[in-house]
């Protein structure tokens, strides 16, 4: 039987940290917690996303798991705790991410192979069960209204490769 975090986790999340692959976690926690500078006065303001600067948020955590290059596996908060990995999506989700993206799908083949083992436990019963596993892309659904959920609905590509069908290529799911 699932646990209970105090919390309805409905899905996972995977995300890319759009960073090169040299990032370290605490280059990555402090640009979350850098606010955002006016690229004209520099002065501090609140974050607008896609333009120079942190992020500014007042609660500096994006992830609840990050895999690195060699397939470490950096735990950055508790189940229980509210992240801030997709607006809307924070409340009922659970979010693993991997450092690099910056130039598509760079991956290696341990982030690949942590990323599906701790895929595996968090989909144990005795975690959060058999919840969906969906990329941070995959959250924006039909935005344009076409009838299609494509490349053209997404705002932004992350993470850089299809979470869909990796889990079905590597036998993830």
């Amino acid at each position: 039987m699932a646990r209970n975090f105090g919390r309805p986790i409905q899905q996972i999340i995977l995300h890319t940290t759009a960073t090169s692959q040299s990032a370290t976690v605490e280059s990555i926690k402090t640009f979350w917690a850098t606010p955002k500078r006016n690229k004209v006065t520099g002065e501090k303001e609140p974050y607008i996303p896609n333009l120079q600067g942190g992020c500014g948020w007042s609660t500096p955590i994006g992830y609840h798991y990050i895999i690195g290059v060699n397939g470490e596996r950096h735990i950055l908060a508790h189940l229980s705790q509210v992240v801030n990995g997709v607006r809307g999506y924070n409340w009922n989700s659970c979010h693993i991410s991997y450092i690099g993206g910056r130039n598509g799908d760079d991956r290696t083949p341990a982030q690949k192979a942590e990323t599906k083992k701790l895929i595996q436990e968090l989909r144990s019963d005795k975690i959060l069960g058999p919840i969906p596993v969906i990329g941070h892309r995959d959250t924006y659904g039909d935005a344009n209204r076409d009838g299609v959920i494509d490349s053209r609905d997404w705002k932004k590509t992350c993470p850089s490769f299809s979470v869909s069908d990796w889990l079905v290529e590597d036998g993830v799911m």
